[in-house]
């Protein structure tokens, strides 16, 4: 079956669209629910990025502290990136 060439540019322009509005949005992931002084000093401490469209999520495999995703950045502030860093660093000492 073949696509008709305007639905497929008009479907190429959308999911453009899309992975840009995507790489945009700020995902911060907490190991438990964040209160509002909590999102305003992750704020104040991030203030390189565009704090207008943020989505939080609760990941309680981080143990503690939070992770904050913009499109292909990442800042891993929590426990279980801590941990795992010492650990590559302990098995790279030997």
């Amino acid at each position: 079956m073949k696509i008709k060439p305007h639905l497929k540019e008009e479907l190429k322009k959308y999911l453009s669209e899309r992975v840009k509005k995507e790489e945009q949005k700020i995902k911060v992931f907490s190991a438990g629910k964040l209160n509002d002084d909590d999102k305003t000093l992750i704020k104040k401490k991030l203030k390189a990025f565009d704090w207008q469209d943020v989505d939080y999520f609760v990941d309680p495999s981080l143990l503690a502290g939070v992770v904050v995703k913009k499109g292909s950045k990442m800042i891993d502030l929590s426990l279980k990136g801590t941990l795992s860093n010492l650990k590559k660093i302990v098995y790279e000492s030997d």
